[in-house]
């Protein structure tokens, strides 16, 4: 019965008030959430649902819940959520650290913002309050046709920032069986992580996931974070930091029974080839705004000559 409710292939986003207020978002490949105020765990990791159909699923599950039933299961071959988040970050979580050590966990988001809703792209920004005072602002963006999203955090102007450390991260705990084939590359702080197929009743496939960082924001790191995670950390931030966004990184996920990757070789491969392409585009964008400017300055020096 789903299957001929499902609507059209395009990137969407929003809330699921039927399921303890989740913000879900969605493209042809995979679906994300954030758990939502009306969650008892008050998890601030981010959830998968994998997807073996091209057309909007997750949307279903979350606002029709008693309907569709356990979607831990997959459900009619078209897509099921497997991916056991828990207290770890799941795929693009944050946490942070001070003086060497992990702070408390945030919760749920308190506000969101949708910027885009359209079939090539959905945009929009969440607000997480945090215990050492002030906001954290997730800005993300997803497209159609892409494994990743793009992450953005941004801390507002009362967040006592001087020496905080902020990372986003990705979940390798074997107790939540985000286990088996990994790749890490520390220069360009790319985690990539082929699981092998869980042992749960109905399960079908292999997920995958990954996390690596955009280079846009000053220098990132990797190290091991809270709960079994992964981290692309920044350095520990300055007072002028306030009010500015300070991390971004792109988080991904896909599974076997998409089709689109059998094997661990094929998805490390889309990684890479992704953040090379990511880091090739914004070269390209720096060249350009260089050479604007640079025209810029041509330009004056030639109105100088003229008045003279």
């Amino acid at each position: 019965m789903i299957a001929s409710m499902l609507l059209a292939t395009t990137c969407l986003c929003g809330e699921a008030p039927e399921r303890a207020n989740d913000f879900f978002w969605e493209n042809d490949r995979v679906g994300f959430r954030a758990y939502g105020p009306g969650d008892p765990h008050k998890w601030s990791g981010i959830d998968v649902f994998n997807k073996a159909t091209t057309n909007n699923f997750v949307v279903h599950l979350l606002r029709e819940p008693k309907r569709h039933g356990n979607w831990h299961k997959n459900v009619k071959g078209l897509g099921m959520d497997d991916y056991a988040v828990g207290p770890g970050r799941g795929v693009g979580g944050v946490a942070f650290r001070k003086d060497g050590k992990w702070l408390s966990d945030y919760g749920d988001w308190v506000a969101y913002r949708i910027l885009t809703n359209c079939e090539e792209r959905c945009s929009f920004e969440l607000d997480y309050k945090l215990p050492i005072g002030g906001t954290m602002t997730l800005g993300i963006v997803l497209e159609k046709g892409s494994s990743f999203f793009i992450e953005t955090v941004t801390l507002s102007e009362d967040v006592p920032v001087e020496g905080l450390e902020v990372g986003i991260g990705l979940d390798l705990n074997a107790k939540r069986e985000h286990v088996g084939d990994l790749f890490v590359d520390e220069r360009k702080c790319i985690v990539s992580l082929f699981e092998k197929p869980h042992n749960r009743k109905g399960e079908e496939g292999s997920m995958m996931s990954a996390i690596f960082a955009v280079p846009i924001c000053g220098k990132t790191s990797l190290a091991d974070g809270p709960e079994g995670a992964k981290m692309i950390m920044t350095k520990p931030l300055r007072w002028i930091d306030r009010g500015c966004s300070v991390l971004t990184v792109c988080a991904g996920a896909d599974w076997t029974e998409a089709g689109r990757f059998r094997d661990a070789k094929s998805w490390h491969n889309y990684v890479r080839e992704t953040q090379a392409a990511r880091e090739r585009e914004l070269a390209e964008l720096f060249r350009r705004v260089v050479n604007s400017k640079l025209d810029e300055g041509k330009s004056e020096d030639k109105k100088k000559g003229t008045k003279k």
